[in-house]
């Protein structure tokens, strides 16, 4: 005969003890409460709704300025790298969890942050930035807000310069300014760079070529001398209405360029330096001077028409020497760039000084590129 003997501990747990009548040890059986066994159930459910909301799905909208599609809008899940941009229509889609949130940016736009929270479909509506409509450009002899500015301005600022270490002020522009055309004539260290503003408008030699502006000054010499690092802006006039402040200088464009200058009542010590190389170029097997004597007479003598000549060095195979011209031309191209700067003045003065040394040596031998900058910049301001 049986017995069973059922014990609740605290309402928690319950315990079925079995005796038996031939007096063996009793085997407890261990079973979970229905409060214990709710809480499992909830914290099931809450390991599979965490393992749902980490799976991504596509969202897809479209991204507009009241009637406008904006294209070209950057797509971002926030805090994440992962990126799309809209189309022509101002369509996107970009794969996204569904608690993550959206961030919509572009330039002349507030960002705009936009939660998914579950959905597939998600618009945005975007609104112009009047920070950046209020910003005080410098144009030639004076000043003017951006949104008073009938003209195209394309504005390349100090810390995007940065962002991609640079040895010259053509590299700075090149893929940073829409509208602006940078075409390299020649891989040489220091070799020019065309500049082209409006397309080709001439056929004669350098017709094409801006007009740049150095702190107020124009001049229509070459800009390799120019420091990058000591740029603090670049504004690139496209439009015809430059030729009202240049006159026919402008014809080609106008590339302002605005050093740095002191900052009041405060010293700054910058150091900017960086070193890079350039690896040389794919090298082919060749033969050497044995083995193509060689098949050189091996040619000439299986010609029946007798027309294929070899030197008569080639004969003698054993004489020759093996020299490798790709060893003989090419190396290892080393680059180096350093800038100490020094910044300061106070209320009336201010004044801002840069010393650069610039080497290039390229991957042919012989070929290099060097550069010594000094740049001062003195600023004095009388009280009328």
């Amino acid at each position: 005969m049986r017995r069973y003997h059922l014990i609740f501990s605290n309402y928690k747990q319950c315990l079925m003890r079995q005796s038996l009548n031939d007096g063996k040890k009793a085997l407890p059986v261990f079973f979970e409460s229905m409060p214990k066994l709710k809480l499992f159930l909830s914290l099931l459910s809450l390991f599979f709704l965490q393992i749902v909301s980490a799976q991504e799905t596509t969202v897809s909208g479209k991204v507009a300025s009241g009637d406008s599609a904006l294209t070209n809008v950057t797509v971002q899940v926030k805090g994440t790298k992962t990126f799309t941009q809209t189309d022509n229509a101002g369509k996107f889609s970009i794969s996204a969890a569904p608690n993550a949130t959206l961030v919509f940016s572009i330039v002349g736009f507030a960002t705009l942050e936009v939660p998914v929270n579950g959905r597939t479909s998600v618009d945005a509506q975007l609104v112009a930035s009047t920070s950046q409509l209020n910003e005080v450009v410098i144009i030639g002899y004076g000043t003017q807000k951006r949104k008073d500015i009938t003209g195209a301005i394309s504005s390349v600022n100090a810390a995007t310069i940065a962002k991609v270490p640079v040895t010259t002020l053509d590299q700075a522009l090149q893929g940073r300014a829409a509208g602006v055309q940078i075409i390299n004539n020649d891989a040489a260290p220091g070799g020019n760079v065309s500049v082209l503003i409006r397309g080709v408008g001439s056929l004669a030699s350098g017709g094409n070529a801006p007009l740049y502006v150095v702190d107020g000054y124009p001049t229509t010499g070459g800009i390799n001398n120019i420091n990058p690092n000591d740029i603090a802006t670049i504004d690139v006039l496209k439009d015809a209405s430059a030729t009202a402040i240049y006159r026919i200088r402008a014809a080609n464009g106008v590339v302002i360029i605005t050093t740095k200058k002191g900052v009041k009542n405060k010293l700054q010590v910058s150091l900017d330096a960086s070193l890079s190389s350039q690896s040389e170029p794919k090298k082919y097997d060749l033969l050497n001077a044995q083995d193509f004597a060689a098949l050189s007479n091996e040619v000439e003598a299986a010609d029946s028409t007798h027309k294929y000549f070899g030197l008569p060095i080639w004969h003698t195979p054993e004489q020759l020497h093996t020299i490798d011209w790709q060893d003989a031309v090419y190396r290892t191209g080393l680059t180096q760039n350093y800038t100490v700067g020094i910044r300061g003045g106070s209320d009336k003065v201010q004044a801002a000084m840069s010393l650069g040394y610039f080497d290039q040596k390229g991957i042919v031998i012989g070929s290099f590129f060097k550069r010594y900058s000094l740049n001062l910049n003195l600023e004095q301001r009388q009280s009328i």
